[in-house]
């Protein structure tokens, strides 16, 4: 089980990492540059299907052994009837509380607008 989550800001999907230390700098100097007057956080844990995970292993994609984890996902079928995994339901409570929980150390102030 990942030690700490991260999610990269403007970014998506948030994918977990284990990380012992973080280096927060670029980004509080882009939120703390007064270029925004109110940020919400928009947080959407990754899903991902083996379609891609074929095509990024096939085309080097780099992080693609973050995004296919087997052992902490499971198989889920989208609305369209697409075979997708995503973070296993019994684990992704505790990644969504760490999460919360990194955010409100790091960006305080910073709302989070939704997190699935």
């Amino acid at each position: 089980m990942p030690e700490k989550i991260i999610g990269l800001p403007v970014t998506n999907p948030t994918v977990l990492k284990q990380v012992i230390t973080f280096d927060v700098t670029a980004i509080e100097a882009v939120l703390t540059s007064g270029r925004f007057t109110v940020v919400k956080a928009e947080v959407i844990f990754l899903t991902h299907n083996e379609k891609r995970h074929l095509y990024n292993l096939e085309n080097n994609i780099p992080g693609e052994e973050l995004m296919w984890t087997p052992e902490i996902q499971e198989v889920k079928t989208s609305q369209y009837g697409g075979k997708n995994v995503r973070y296993r339901y019994d684990l992704k409570a505790e990644y969504i509380k760490d999460f919360i929980n990194l955010h409100d150390k790091i960006i305080p102030w910073n709302t989070i607008r939704y997190i699935f």
